[in-house]
């Protein structure tokens, strides 16, 4: 590993791969080993952060991940290490915050950050829920609820919506049922809410906003899932 690491400071960018956008722990950073704040500005100004000055702090450090956050926040880590309960592969809508020093680059979000690193496979995530469950059911399209949500335990919109990107951030979140609805909208809960009945199939006739080829609710409707 040691001379993986030596390579990958030697050579930055050949080294790279990029695992994705991922969601932030509570109250805390999953990945947070070395940090390097944004260090634009001075006089005279020196340049912001861009993926490879992170990159290049770390790997410097011996570290093998690298996360940016917020335009300009860097932290490093070590890809062998699992993130902790709460920090999981999210849409990349959700990183979209260009970077301090180059606005071409996509530096992370609030409360969400793009993770890369030089090993072949990013970190593995904790399970919210142990032992982990084998699978999402389809159960088929719902109506909403009856002056309540059909699920309301936790919502995520993304112009990326994809049934088992809504199914992931669920489990992920400590549910075991999810909804597709209205394309790009996705709930969350542990069991249907009051007056939410089966619908007609064709009622959920809405093309996933992040594939076309998946469907994801309509109006008051939802494609429901359940953990099993």
């Amino acid at each position: 590993m040691q001379r993986l690491l030596t390579f990958a400071t030697m050579l930055p960018s050949a080294m790279a791969v990029y695992y994705g956008c991922y969601k932030e722990i509570s109250g805390g950073h999953a990945i947070n080993d070395d940090f390097l704040a944004d260090f634009g500005g001075g006089t005279p100004p020196t340049p912001g952060m861009t993926i490879t000055s992170c990159e290049t702090h770390c790997t410097g450090l011996g570290w093998d991940l690298w996360a940016l956050q917020n335009s300009g926040e860097c932290r490093c880590g070590d890809s062998t290490v699992a993130l902790a309960a709460g920090a999981f592969p999210m849409f990349p809508s959700d990183c979209a915050m260009p970077c301090a020093g180059d606005v071409t680059e996509k530096c992370g979000g609030w409360g969400y950050f793009d993770l890369h690193g030089s090993a072949a496979v990013p970190p593995a995530i904790t399970p919210y829920f142990n032992p982990p469950l084998t699978g999402p059911t389809d159960h088929g399209c719902y109506t909403e609820g009856f002056n309540v949500r059909a699920l309301a335990g936790a919502f995520h919109w993304s112009s990326a919506m994809t049934v088992e990107g809504c199914t992931s951030f669920c489990q992920n979140s400590g549910f075991k049922w999810a909804g597709v609805e209205y394309s790009s909208e996705c709930y969350c809960g542990a069991a249907l809410g009051n007056g939410s009945v089966a619908a007609a199939p064709g009622d959920c006739s809405m093309a996933c906003s992040g594939d076309a080829t998946e469907i994801c609710g309509g109006g008051n409707r939802l494609n429901v899932y359940e953990w099993v």
